[in-house]
C-alpha cells in the first residue's frame, strides 16, 4: 500500500475564486475586478497572485494568516474538483495511507472533510505548513516507508519541490495553481489532468 500525501488547496479543493476575491479586497482593487480579469491570474501561484495585485512581499506572512482565518467562513462553499471525492474514497478503502499537508489551516480543512464526508479517509490532516513550508512535515509523515511507496500529490511549484526535498515522489496536477510546463520545470514525476489518473499513476509505478 502507498503513503498518499495531498495538498488542499489547488488539489483537492477549488478555491481559486475564493483565493482570487480575498487578495483582490486585500489589495484594494474595486469590486468585480476580480470576476473580469481572472483568466490572467489563473494558474500562478498564491504568491505571484498577491504580487501581481500589488501586495508587497513584506505583507504575505500576515495576508496569508488573515486568509486562513477569513475562509473559515466561506470553506462550505467550496467546493472540491469533479472527481476527487470519488478518488479519494477509493484510495483509502483500498487500504492506502492517506494525509493531507496544506498551507490551509487544520480547522478549515476538517470543515471541509466533514462536509464532504471525507474526514474518516485522512488518517493525518496537518495544516499551517505555509510559514516553515511543507519539507519537514513530509519528511515525518515517510518515516514508516520506503521512498518508492511515498507520494505527495500538488499543484504548485513549491508543492514539487517540497516533495524532492523531502525525497519522496511527487504528482503534480493540472488543475491548480501551476500550468504543466511550470510543474514539469519543477521536477514533477508524473503529471495528471484528472482525479481518476492519480490511482493510475501510483498503481503502474508501484508495480515496476
Amino acid at each position: 500500500m502507498a503513503n498518499i500525501i495531498f495538498d488542499f488547496d489547488g488539489t483537492i479543493a477549488d478555491s481559486f475564486d475564493y483565493v482570487l476575491d480575498f487578495l483582490c479586497a486585500e489589495a484594494g482593487k474595486p469590486e468585480g475586478f476580480a470576476r473580469e480579469g481572472a483568466a490572467d491570474y489563473r494558474h500562478l501561484s498564491m504568491k505571484d497572485i498577491a504580487l501581481k495585485l500589488g501586495i508587497p512581499i513584506w505583507k504575505l506572512p500576515y495576508v496569508y494568516f488573515k486568509g486562513r482565518r477569513v475562509m473559515r467562513k466561506h470553506v462550505l462553499h467550496v467546493e472540491p474538483f469533479v472527481g476527487m471525492p470519488e478518488l479519494i474514497r477509493r484510495l483509502a478503502s483500498q487500504g492506502h495511507h492517506l494525509s493531507i499537508i496544506s498551507a490551509n489551516s487544520t480547522k478549515n480543512i476538517r470543515i471541509f472533510l466533514r462536509e464532504r464526508r471525507l474526514e474518516a479517509d485522512f488518517r493525518v490532516v496537518r495544516g499551517g505548513a505555509g510559514v516553515l513550508g511543507k519539507v519537514l512535515p513530509i519528511r515525518r509523515l515517510k518515516h514508516k516507508f520506503k521512498t518508492d511507496e511515498c507520494w505527495y500529490v500538488g499543484d504548485e511549484v513549491s508543492d514539487m519541490l517540497s516533495a524532492k526535498a523531502a525525497r519522496v515522489r511527487s504528482i503534480g496536477v493540472t488543475w491548480g495553481f501551476a500550468t504543466r510546463e511550470e510543474l514539469q520545470y519543477a521536477g514533477s514525476e508524473v503529471i495528471v489532468d484528472e482525479p481518476a489518473s492519480i490511482e493510475a499513476a501510483i498503481l503502474s509505478q508501484s508495480t515496476k
